[in-house]
């Protein structure tokens, strides 16, 4: 109505024009017809059309098609959560805190406790987890996107921060063991305590068998392994002299052979003695443990003389050291003993 009202005056005013001009009027020489006048452009609202010498106005112009919305900015979930905050929403993400309380669900609003819930219920999503301590030992065995760096207040990127993954009791912080599918953990430090029992290692982390591992931003922190246990000596009885001594001979046939039982049932045995008339050597004793040589003969006189007694024994070494630290298999460490 109210393109119309202009196009209305419009004509008014265009036939006050007309009516000033000196030249005859229409119906003053007969030559009134009927002439359309220009149509409207579309537009909002059309303009009227422009008055003919004395014709009617033209019909308003249809108005324009109203524009369509723009698209909806897009998440690109390629990126970090710390660079892509749309990521950081229920529908990308399963939310950690370790202040929450045990009822949590993993939403934004009411999240997990533990790492272990939020990676057991993850799926497809991402794993989103505060900065606060995490007192739990951390075993991944299907793949996950895990990421640390945000305040436990409101969600928002915490520069330089990370959450701490810091079991109380020996053993790895972190396993990711025999997982084919992508495991990426991003802004996290996993810290181990000291060995406990005798020759027990400290080891933060363990991969073993998984083949598409990343840690970005990730922070190792190992304790000390605990020495081993010194070796026992069990308790020996010296044999007497007596007992170790080779037996005597008889007439002209050397001393016999003389046996004693160790501990651990090793047998010690004492050569035999040479045989007269020809002056011998005694035997050597066996095992070959490094112990005396075997006796020489003597030297006659009148009668045959007495075989001469064995050289001293070596003095026994110590016992060999480990060779090797340790070795690492699909179970661990495991450290070598001496």
């Amino acid at each position: 109505m109210k393109s119309l009202g202009s196009a209305f005056t419009l004509l008014v005013v265009s036939s006050l024009v007309v009516g000033c001009s000196g030249d005859p009027t229409c119906e003053e020489d007969g030559s009134c017809g009927t002439y359309p006048g220009d149509s409207g452009t579309g537009g909002t609202s059309g303009t009227g059309g422009t008055a003919g010498t004395s014709g009617t106005g033209g019909q308003g112009g249809q108005g324009g098609t109203a524009g369509t919305g723009g698209d909806g900015g897009t998440c690109d979930t390629t990126k970090s959560p710390t660079e892509e905050s749309c990521l950081v929403d229920d529908q990308y993400a399963v939310f950690v805190d370790g202040t929450a309380s045990t009822s949590g669900d993993g939403s934004k609003a009411t999240p997990f406790k533990t790492i272990a819930e939020g990676v057991a219920a993850a799926g497809s999503k991402l794993v989103l987890v505060c900065d606060t301590t995490y007192p739990e030992h951390l075993s991944i065995t299907a793949g996950v996107k895990l990421y640390g760096g945000f305040k436990c207040s409101d969600w928002s990127p915490d520069a330089g921060q990370r959450a701490i993954v810091a079991p109380t009791t020996p053993g790895y912080a972190l396993e990711i063991d025999s997982v084919t599918a992508t495991v990426a953990i991003d802004g996290l430090e996993f810290d181990a305590v000291d060995g406990a029992a005798d020759g027990e290692s400290s080891i933060a982390a363990f991969v073993h068998g998984s083949s598409d591992v990343r840690l970005d931003g990730v922070k190792l922190v190992a304790g000390k392994g605990k020495a081993g246990k010194n070796g026992v000596l069990a308790p020996y009885t010296f044999p007497t002299q007596a007992q170790l001594d080779g037996n005597d001979a008889s007439g002209s046939s050397g001393g016999t052979l003389r046996e004693y039982d160790c501990p651990g049932g090793i047998k010690t045995i004492g050569g035999r003695g040479g045989d007269a008339p020809t002056p011998e050597n005694g035997n050597p004793g066996s095992p070959a443990l490094g112990g005396g040589a075997a006796g020489v003969a003597g030297q006659p006189c009148a009668g045959l003389g007495t075989g001469g007694p064995g050289a001293d024994a070596t003095p026994p070494s110590p016992a060999t050291g480990a060779s090797t630290s340790g070795a690492l298999s699909s179970s661990g460490w495991s450290a070598s003993s001496g």
